[in-house]
């Protein structure tokens, strides 16, 4: 028997681990090297996000977070924009602010003391907790863990090897940083400003970051008078100040197509014609150049094989000019310009991401034990893509002015946090001032008068367009 309780000792002794070490960093200690005038705005944002984790220890908030993500959602997940939702009801009869409020911890509470919630919704009005769209399949059991919130802070941190990063924490007292080139370490919510919304000004028709409104959605600059009463009353007043009220930029985008973009054309009858180019078979005035549909060709803009931080940008918001070119090929002057906004990623592409998980539990010097569900590899077969065509039927133009040529220029762009002004990018000068966070150029696509009645174009390989008329 003696020998059986030796065997029982060594074995508990060859399993015991000692704790993994672990050193947090503060909020201070994180934002050192920020510039101040985005300062104070990051280390708002860090600590809401700690806020908030320290918040999901509580399973009803928890099952709080993940039934109003899924609420009337489709193959994604609700941004929760915290402005919005605060009054209601999430642990109890607890608030989502009184609930964040409370879990805010010591170092939270020595920065802002009682005015932690106040500075939150007046200067960072527009911060939203958000479940990234790719974990839309997969089964979150409140009951058993609470997953990280990471937050996406106005400029970005660093990890360890000074790539760029973001910090999640976890209610346990674990913190991690997750490398924007890698793929996400574990099942996480995400702090971030919101890509759904925008926080607009009645009186100046601008967003709280002073932004015209037709450099959100370009469409709706000439016909916002009209639009705007309707826009209004779709949208949610700010509390904090009743001149600015939230709008969904995709509410903007579908009533402007309802009321100005017409679901069919009267396009040209050439069953007759002769020439070579079809247009001179009719009146020029009297041919309507719609732009038809788009279609995403490549996933690498969606769902890149580098994976990381591009896993957890929901939206993809694109913007094109149509510019007559002068001699050198450069745009000079604008015929039309129109923004696709507020498009969730699932409505561009059928999503083939294969995420495994499993549940790890792993003791930690100073904070014990934590149960955290990580990601242990996200295989995308690219060879399954599919690209989803979205139909827009936008009047482009009506006839084809004199011996012009047309250019149309294709950008995807964000504008989040920061946003910056770009005249030129790739040694191509835009016709127009561009506002955006970050901008990629997919390039110029000639139009051609002599195109067939319905041409697909392609803009730089990534994107296909069809013109009609």
């Amino acid at each position: 028997m003696k020998y059986l309780y030796l065997l029982l000792i060594l074995t508990l002794i060859s399993c015991h681990k000692d704790p993994i070490p672990f050193q947090s960093k503060s909020i201070s200690d994180l934002t050192s090297d920020v510039p101040e005038e985005i300062k104070e705005k990051t280390q708002l944002r860090l600590a809401f996000a700690k806020a908030v984790a320290n918040a999901l220890e509580d399973v009803e908030f928890r099952d709080y977070i993940n039934r109003v993500s899924r609420k009337n959602s489709g193959k994604y997940f609700n941004e929760i924009l915290f402005a919005i939702h605060k009054d209601e009801k999430a642990v109890g009869n607890k608030t989502l602010e009184t609930v964040v409020e409370e879990a805010a911890d010591k170092e939270i509470k020595d920065l802002y003391g009682s005015e932690f919630i106040g500075k939150v919704l007046v200067e960072d009005p527009l911060v939203a907790i958000k479940i990234p769209d790719i974990f839309y399949d997969f089964n979150w059991e409140t009951q058993k863990y609470a997953p990280m919130v990471l937050a996406k802070t106005p400029v970005d941190l660093q990890d360890e090897n000074n790539f760029k990063a973001f910090y999640a924490y976890h209610f346990s007292g674990y913190q991690a940083v997750f490398s924007q080139h890698k793929i996400p370490k574990y099942f996480s919510l995400v702090i971030k400003y919101s890509e759904d919304y925008i926080l607009y000004n009645k009186l100046t028709k601008q967003n709280e970051k002073n932004i015209q409104i037709g450099n959100i959605i370009n469409q709706v600059e000439k016909v916002w008078t009209d639009l705007e009463a309707h826009i209004i009353q779709s949208g949610v007043s700010y509390s904090m100040d009743n001149k600015f009220v939230f709008i969904k930029k995709r509410d903007i985008f579908d009533a402007y197509k309802t009321t100005y973009e017409p679901s069919s054309f009267q396009f040209g009858d050439f069953s007759n014609c002769n020439e070579i180019c079809k247009r001179d078979c009719l009146p020029k005035d009297s041919i309507n150049n719609v732009l038809e549909k788009i279609k995403l060709m490549t996933p690498i803009i969606i769902d890149s094989d580098q994976k990381g931080s591009i896993l957890f940008e929901e939206n993809y918001s694109l913007l094109y000019f149509i510019s007559i070119p002068n001699n050198a090929g450069i745009p000079v002057k604008i015929v039309d310009e129109y923004s696709l906004a507020g498009f969730r990623k699932v409505e561009f592409v059928n999503r083939n991401l294969d995420i495994k998980y499993k549940l790890e539990k792993n003791d930690y010097e100073d904070i014990g034990e934590v149960n955290l569900m990580t990601i242990n590899n996200i295989d995308y077969n690219s060879n399954k893509f599919k690209g989803m065509e979205i139909v827009l039927n936008h009047l482009i133009e009506k006839g084809w002015q004199g011996d012009s040529r047309y250019n149309l220029s294709i950008m995807e762009l964000k504008q989040e946090d920061l946003v910056n002004v770009f005249t030129s990018i790739d040694r191509i000068i835009f016709p127009k001032p561009v506002i955006a966070t970050s901008i990629f150029l997919y390039g110029n696509s000639p139009l051609s008068y002599c195109a067939e009645p319905t041409t697909n174009y392609s803009g730089g390989g990534i994107l296909n367009f069809v013109v009609k008329y």
